[in-house]
């Protein structure tokens, strides 16, 4: 879809195809899958990404910012659909065959993520009301009251509906400060922070910022070892027997070494994302220390995070 998905196809090559109607549809499943998130109060952000590009006419390394099309989030919920789904019907096939007991062609990963402690909530409530008090903002707008902290009680805010507040807010343009848009980003940030890491797992256990029982990773085999490994357990699960296929000759250990591989590959892929970055910070800032001090330039800067 392009850009501007509120628009028709006119103009764009899907026009008149034979395919328009089903990329028109991506869009109106993906609307009402991204509402139905929100009735779940689910946070959604990365409203843009940061990356890093080879630039041909410096020869150098330049950093990116690009807003997300809204068609890559209308795809990234049919991702979702389809690893919730996947992950349920893991989880069914695995029941009936413990209920059974004569076969056991699945044997499943999970992604699951546990829920924020109590502290980690209370220090992102602390650090929001800093930044009020530093920045001398409206309480009234930036103050957070969790409602029952990120799940739900009576009373106070949905981190989620609270993030969105602010959003909406600098999207109608009614204020154009520097600070409150830095402290938006810096929000942001410490939202992803507070929020506890995912991990593969044997067994079916709540993902938390999703809000479902049971998670998988189905929709990205091409670049994902668990991806494949999920494919052939849900495939194992629903055609082994009927074919006559004996899965007991399969490696009894082969889920471990994968999930060990997967955790790696998180590891590194985060080891390799850093040395990126501060490659670009010492590309950009390094030529400065050949200033003298007192000529040196004067930049400006958010600072999102510190990490320990």
């Amino acid at each position: 879809a392009d850009r501007n998905s509120k628009s028709t196809t006119s103009g764009s090559p899907i026009f008149g195809s034979e395919y328009e109607e089903t990329v028109l549809l991506l869009r109106t499943v993906g609307q009402l899958r991204r509402a139905l998130m929100r009735r779940r109060n689910i946070v959604e952000l990365h409203r843009s990404e940061i990356g890093i590009a080879y630039d041909s006419k410096t020869d150098s390394i330049v950093k990116t910012n690009t807003k997300r099309y809204e068609s890559e989030l209308f795809n990234e919920q049919i991702s979702l659909m389809c690893n919730m789904e996947g992950a349920r019907l893991l989880e069914a096939l695995d029941v009936v065959e413990d209920l059974v007991g004569e076969r056991d062609d699945v044997t499943p990963i999970y992604r699951y993520q546990d829920a924020p402690r109590k502290d980690q909530i209370d220090t992102l409530v602390s650090l929001i009301d800093s930044l009020i008090v530093l920045h001398s903002l409206d309480p009234f707008v930036f103050q957070w009251k969790p409602r029952g902290g990120l799940e739900g009680s009576v009373g106070g805010e949905y981190l989620g509906d609270y993030l969105k507040r602010l959003h909406r807010r600098l999207d109608s343009g009614k204020t154009d400060a520097l600070a409150e848009i830095d402290v938006v980003r810096a929000i942001d940030k410490q939202a992803v922070v507070t929020n506890v890491g995912a991990h593969f797992g044997g067994e079916a256990r709540p993902h938390h910022s999703l809000r479902v029982d049971a998670y998988a990773r189905f929709s990205s085999p091409m670049r994902e070892l668990v991806g494949c490994f999920t494919h052939k357990q849900l495939w194992d699960g629903i055609y082994a027997q009927r074919l006559g296929i004996d899965t007991s000759k399969d490696d009894p250990n082969l889920r471990d070494k994968i999930i060990k591989a997967a955790s790696k590959a998180k590891t590194t892929q985060k080891r390799l994302g850093g040395a990126s970055f501060l490659y670009l910070m010492d590309r950009f800032f390094a030529p400065d220390l050949e200033i003298p001090e007192g000529r040196r330039p004067r930049r400006r800067g958010v600072i999102l995070g510190i990490d320990s």
